[in-house]
């Protein structure tokens, strides 16, 4: 039988194995074909955050001749210092030492921060002096005291426990490590994303291919030596990578050739998330000098089908959408009569073999939606697809959205008690698009009925029914919800079709909050034809929902055109013109357009983010909503929006 090794690429996600890889794995076993599994996003990191790393990190930087940048200078000078305290911070993240959190708690135990700004320091100064006063306004030394001080966490995390300071302080430390390789050696690095300007602003597969023959960095060096330790343990026939994001491309593609240089018989297969959007009109025949096959969508059905053909149970035309290379071009084969497997006999996903215990909470902000996002949890899915799929700037055309299934609710729970019994936690991220209000009923009332114990979180739209739940999905476990509350202008809501009008969100955000569920939404800035009246409209409900407690957590992303959206299938709709279509034989998913009319977007993005930063943090709720832009090249007047407007909106229907 075939070796199958499946992995995550570096850099993927610190906190947790991204879990398309669990799921394949899962449906491999139902098929009688066991798959090993590794994340190598783990191993690289945890390489580079040790002793080891910090001298290697320091020696290049000197191979390099140094850097003039007074950060780098500050590092340098301390190298000794982040040697002696890196490993305590990862095993203060891993939760796995007690005598790590009573050491990363000790005043000026890490590295003091590498400028006045830091987003950490800053953070902790906030919290204690307010937003008015600035940081970089005290002397050196006073800054040296609050920041080696203990009190203003104390301030900060308030009736938090001393294991999230601790955590706050290590993770901070790591950060700072991370800057310095960003400022020295890598510009293109973060602790989840490594080139990923290389794969992201790409059309050509040029930029990729001459960094992977050019460069041998330490960060290159460890990934090729994590590639090379896979080979020797698994020797696998073949290898999936799993690519769910722009900056595991360069990762994924530098394993897959120590993969083959290694063994060139091996067989190397990609797919994953920033396959199935970026590489979907692939003509690019370089990048098969590295990988054997891409396959697009649900990866099941087409992995099945490339095991089958090397097996040679199947012909080369009897794929399921892939992409290959022939006689030096490459094909896509989508062999009409295979069918995606159904959502029910995928099997249950599985994290056997993955080192659950090594992996970091990392918490890098103050705020309390932070335990929640840098914890690892249990994924499981609980539908396919989205029930809503109408949103106007949504890749609803592609099958990760517009394929909608469910399982039975008894298959539901079986698969919630084999992860608890798997992995012994009993923690679950549900990482729908959109978990269905009628599903959550169900799987709420069995959980409770079952007396299953458990604590949840997945992503959800603030359907109307939702706030009806909150009371039950709270009794069932549920801990946090996500949702898109996306623009706050009812006229670009509706263009968006989104379906939640103002109010409704308001309410329903109010109503899980109530019940002590933590509410984090996602908000677009820069929607075509939006004024800058909407965007100064949207920042003062944010700041409402804030004040009310109906909101704890919140992010803004700027406005991209996808080419599998109804908006770039009818773009006169929306007020914008797009831009003649430009060959692109690699990466091709955003879509050029011109907005006749429009204002400069992106310049309200650094307020937007600046105040909502403060708001998490209780602070500047006072504060205009226009007066966050002061400074920009235009006129911006003051919001419009009523005070009141959420107060009356939560206090309609008895909410």
């Amino acid at each position: 039988m075939m070796k199958i090794l499946l992995i995550n690429p570096p850099f993927t996600e610190p906190m947790g194995p991204y879990p398309a890889i669990c799921y394949l794995s899962g449906f491999l076993k139902t098929l009688g074909r066991p798959a090993a599994m590794a994340d190598a996003s783990l191993t690289v990191l945890l390489r580079l955050l040790s002793r080891e790393g910090v001298c290697d990190v320091a020696a290049e930087i000197a191979a390099r001749g140094g850097s003039g940048d007074e950060r780098v200078q500050a590092f340098l000078g301390r190298v000794d210092h982040y040697a002696r305290t890196i490993e305590t911070a990862v095993a203060c993240l891993q939760g796995r030492d007690q005598g790590a959190l009573a050491r990363a708690l000790r005043p000026g135990y890490f590295p003091p921060p590498l400028e006045a700004r830091s987003a950490w320091a800053t953070q902790i100064y906030y919290n204690v002096q307010g937003f008015e006063a600035e940081l970089g306004t005290l002397t050196a030394a006073q800054r040296e005291r609050l920041l080696a001080s203990s009190a203003p966490l104390r301030s900060a995390f308030g009736t938090s426990s001393e294991t999230d300071e601790a955590r706050f302080r290590a993770s901070a430390a790591i950060a700072e490590f991370a800057k310095v390789i960003q400022l020295a050696i890598e510009p293109d690095f973060e602790l989840d994303a490594y080139a990923e300007r290389l794969s992201d602003e790409c059309a050509s597969f040029d930029g990729l291919r001459a960094r992977l023959q050019e460069r041998d960095g330490v960060i290159d060096r460890y990934v090729d030596d994590a590639a090379a330790e896979l080979a020797r343990e698994h020797q696998p026939d073949v290898v999936g990578l799993s690519v769910p994001f722009a900056g595991s491309v360069y990762g994924a593609l530098r394993m897959a050739r120590r993969f083959k240089a290694l063994n060139p018989a091996v067989t190397v297969v990609m797919g994953g998330g920033w396959v199935n959007t970026q590489l979907r009109h692939l003509s690019e025949p370089a990048v098969f000098d590295y990988i054997d096959f891409i396959t697009l969508d649900d990866g099941e059905r087409p992995l099945a089908c490339v095991l089958e053909l090397l097996e040679q149970r199947r012909e080369p035309g009897q794929l399921c959408r892939t992409f290959a290379r022939r006689e030096g071009r490459v094909v896509f084969v989508n062999d009409a009569r295979e069918r995606d497997v159904s959502w029910a006999d995928t099997g249950t996903p599985t994290y056997a073999g993955l080192p659950l215990g090594q992996y970091l909470c990392y918490r890098p902000t103050v705020q309390a939606f932070q335990r929640i996002w840098g914890t690892r949890w249990n994924k499981l899915t609980l539908a396919h697809g989205c029930y809503w799929k109408r949103c106007s700037f949504c890749d609803t055309r592609l099958d990760y959205i517009n394929r909608y299934e469910q399982v039975p609710i008894e298959m539901l729970v079986d698969r919630i008690k084999a992860l608890i019994a798997e992995t012994g936690e009993s923690g679950f991220h549900f990482v729908d698009e959109a978990m269905p209000p009628a599903l959550l009923r169900r799987l709420a009332e069995r959980l409770i009925a079952e007396r299953l114990t458990i604590s949840w979180w997945g992503n959800a739209r603030f359907d109307r029914a939702l706030g009806d739940l909150a009371p039950l999905l709270a009794e069932s476990g549920c801990i946090g919800i996500t949702g898109g509350l996306e623009t706050a202008s009812e006229r670009t809501l509706a263009l968006i079709d989104k379906g939640v009008p103002l109010a409704q969100g308001a309410r329903i955000c109010h109503r899980l909050a109530r019940e002590g569920v933590f509410v984090h939404a996602y908000l677009i800035y820069g929607f075509p034809t939006e004024t800058a009246q909407e965007t100064v409209d949207a920042l003062e409900f944010v700041r409402q929902l804030f004040a009310a407690g109906a909101l704890h957590s919140a992010v803004w992303h700027f406005f991209g055109l996808t080419r599998f959206s109804p908006m770039a299938q009818d773009p006169a709709k929306y007020g914008i013109t797009l831009r003649p279509a430009v060959t692109r034989p690699f990466s091709n998913y955003l879509v050029e357009y011109d907005e006749p009319g429009g204002i400069d977007h992106a310049q309200f993005g650094d307020g937007l983010r600046r105040a909502t930063s403060q708001f998490r943090l209780g602070i500047g709720l006072e504060r205009p909503a226009h007066a966050w832009f002061a400074g920009i090249a235009m006129p911006v007047p003051a919001a419009t929006l009523p005070k009141d407007f959420v107060a009356n909106a939560i206090a309609t229907a008895g909410a």
